[in-house]
Order: C-alpha cells, then structure tokens, then sequence
C-alpha cells in the first residue's frame, strides 16, 4: 500500500444509455434519440490530511511517528499546489473532448464551479466568497512555483529543491469515456509541467470494498455521483467521515479533507427544518470547499435516451427518471409499454436495492407519491397539491422533555 494516503479526487458519475419504447405489439419502434439530459455530476476533488491541525503544526520531536493515514500528502498538502492545478484545468476542452455531438451553445452548461449544480437551490449563486478556478495556465504556473516547484529553462518538467520532478499518479476506471477525457487531462497537466501517471483500473478495483477509493490508494482520481434534490452532503464532507482502519473504513470523504468549519455546517445544514438556514449552510461549505480546493467540479454528464416517436407525454429532466410522467403518455391506439434497459434489475424491493433500472421500472410498478423535477420536489398524491411542510401545517414539531439516560441526536449530528 502506498504511504500517499492524503491525495487528490477527481470525481465523476456513472453513466448509462437506455432504450425505451413504448409500442403495441404488432407495432415497429420508431427511434428518436431525446434531447441529452444532465443527470449526474463529474467532479475532481484532491484529497488533502487527515486533519488540518498536521498540516499547520509540527510534531514534536520526541514524539512517536504520525500514523500512516494522518500523514499529510508530501505534495498536495500544499494548498498552492492544489489551486495551481485547478487553474491548469481546461475543463472546456474536457467536455468537449467526449461530447462533441452536444450543441456549442449548450456545452458551458455542463460545467460546474462548485459541488452543487448551478440549477440546485442550495447553490450559491453570486456568492463573492466562492472561488471558480478559471482556466488560467500563467496563473496556475505561477501558484506551482510559489509552492516550490520550479520549471528549469527549457525543462518541460517542474521540480523541486530536492531536484524532485512534478510527478502524480492519476487513477479511475477503465471506461472508454473516462481514458478520453483523461487523456486529454492528462496533456493539460504536461502543459504546465506536472507529469501524471494514469491508472485506469476496473470499477471493481476502483469502487472496491477493500482497495482504490475506500482505502485512498490514489494521488488524483476521477469519480462521480448522482444529482438529487437534496444536497446531503455529510458523509462526503464531515471530518469524521475519512476512511481509515480506525473507523473500519466508513465514509465517503476519500479526500481526507477535515474543515471544522465546513464539517460543522454540513453537519448544520443537514439536521435543521429551516431551508433558509439549511442555505446559509451549504454556502458556507461551498465557501470553505472552492477555498481550500480539495475537489474540482469539472462537469456534468449526459445521459441519452431514445423513445418511439409517437409517444406523447414523456419527460426527460436532470434529477427524475423519466418513467415519473408515466401517468402523462399517451400512445394512440396502443396499451402495452416496452421499456429497454442496460440491465436487469437484482430486484424490485426498493428498500434493498438502489439501482437506477429499479427505480425506473418501480415508478411503473409502485408509482410515486411525489416527484423531484429539477433538483426540487413537487406533490403527487399529497392532498391539497401540497408537500407537508411545518408552514402549512402538514406536519408539526414537537418538542420533548429530556430525561436523564435520553439518547439524543444533537445537531452536529452526534449521539449523545
């Protein structure tokens, strides 16, 4: 195992095609591919310590060894080497390189500046306070120098005192779409200097139980995750969500990124009622996340899928699956619906399994008792077309009177 435990994380989302067509039976599909959706985020994100109090104090020198996984990453602990590669991120040209039948004006659509999609209601819109690493390759340059890393006259490499050269290891799945951009990314990084050593591995490998992300063997890496409604967030940003053996390897914070500031307002954002105030606390996160640059957003993916023609009432959006408006299709003269998909699903019981297939041909099944359009939900069979909300009078909060040996949840999260 490598002792580069504290890296760097790109992040991307899985994709998938599907086919849907809704016929009768003596009736020939007429396949029109439907116009590209985003659904998913791709991200980058650069894991950084375990703790910042390593990072910003020296241990003594009678002390023991710092453990292996508290070690600060010997290159991308520094925060200017971070920021330098962000700014010699030409994500334009990514997006481009793998989405070339999107339409030019609607390819800056796809780019993202912070964890949140610029459409989310969480998103902090025109907030001076998030930083958006444009590209800017005199400016991340010029970042890498001033962490020390020096680019010799005609040298093509960047290098330390030490005469060390630039060199990162750059690990995702072996997916065609992911060796396209990353190839791509890869000469970006050449550009300004910093050699990167792809890896690309099996998703068995890369999202294993026991090996890639979970037990942060990477320097740089690429993964994604799916839009929703609501933001969450914690066990991807909170400081006691690092794997480490401690902990058994539990959470998502594969950077290794611990902001007491961002970690206490994700934790805040996520156990309080209020939206308002659930917003002021993602912009924080936000604010804490762009400044300390341990993951950079680069874009969201598309997802394609093709349907027959004739079929009226469907809809396509970012963070629902298509088959929601299925109580809207309309196909004249035909009763029977053929849904087309990459997959089976392992099974139908929603609570066990979490795979998109299901949850496309549950909606069929089992129907849906409220909609999430556009990374916001909407009533379906609510009475009075409302959501409850503690405002209208659709649920109440209730307090309790504590007592002595009472576990409770506090807000942070904690049980105490």
């Amino acid at each position: 195992m490598s002792t580069r435990k504290l890296s760097a994380v790109f992040g991307l989302a899985a994709v998938g095609s599907m086919l849907l067509s809704a016929c009768g039976s003596n009736a020939t599909p007429i396949v029109v591919t439907a116009p590209p959706v985003i659904v998913k985020e791709t991200v980058v994100s650069i894991q950084k310590e375990q703790s910042t109090v390593i990072v910003t104090q020296a241990a003594p020198a009678t002390a023991t060894p710092v453990p292996e996984w508290t070690r600060p990453h010997p290159i991308l602990a520094d925060v200017k080497v971070r920021q330098g590669i962000a700014h010699c991120t030409d994500r334009d040209k990514l997006i481009a390189s793998v989405y070339d039948y999107v339409p030019d004006a609607d390819k800056p659509k796809l780019r993202m500046d912070t964890f949140l999609p610029k459409t989310s209601q969480f998103y902090a819109k025109d907030n001076p306070n998030v930083v958006d690493y444009a590209f800017d390759k005199a400016k991340g340059g010029a970042l890498l120098e001033a962490a020390g890393w020096k680019l010799a006259d005609k040298a093509t490499v960047r290098a330390n005192a030490k005469n060390e050269p630039l060199t990162l290891r750059f690990t995702t799945t072996n997916a065609q779409f992911r060796q396209t951009w990353g190839a791509v990314f890869t000469k970006q990084m050449a550009d300004c200097g910093i050699v990167l050593q792809p890896s690309y591995i099996p998703g068995t490998i890369w999202f294993g139980a026991a090996s890639g992300l979970v037990r942060r063997d990477f320097d740089l890496g690429a993964y994604a995750w799916v839009g929703q409604a609501d933001p969450g967030g914690t066990t991807l940003y909170a400081c006691d969500q690092i794997p480490n053996p401690g902990s058994n390897w539990a959470g998502q914070n594969y950077m290794g990124w611990c902001n007491k500031k961002a970690s206490d307002a994700i934790r805040a954002a996520n156990n309080t009622l209020s939206n308002d105030e659930r917003k002021k606390q993602y912009a924080i996160v936000q604010e804490e996340f762009s400044k300390d640059m341990i993951s950079l957003p680069v874009f969201q993916r598309n997802e394609t899928a093709g349907y027959n023609k004739n079929l009226k009432g469907i809809k396509f959006n970012t963070t629902e699956y298509y088959t929601a408006s299925a109580d809207q299709w309309e196909l004249p003269g035909k009763d029977t619906v053929v849904i087309a998909l990459t997959q089976e699903p392992a099974s139908m019981y929603t609570a066990a399994e979490s795979a998109a297939v299901q949850r496309i041909a549950a909606r069929l099944v089992f129907g849906v008792s409220y909609t999430q359009y556009d990374y916001s939900y909407q009533p379906v069979t609510y009475a009075d077309d409302k959501l409850p909300t503690i405002e209208n009078g659709g649920t109440k909060k209730n307090d309790v009177e504590l007592k002595d040996g009472m576990r409770i949840v506090a807000a942070d999260g904690s049980v105490t």
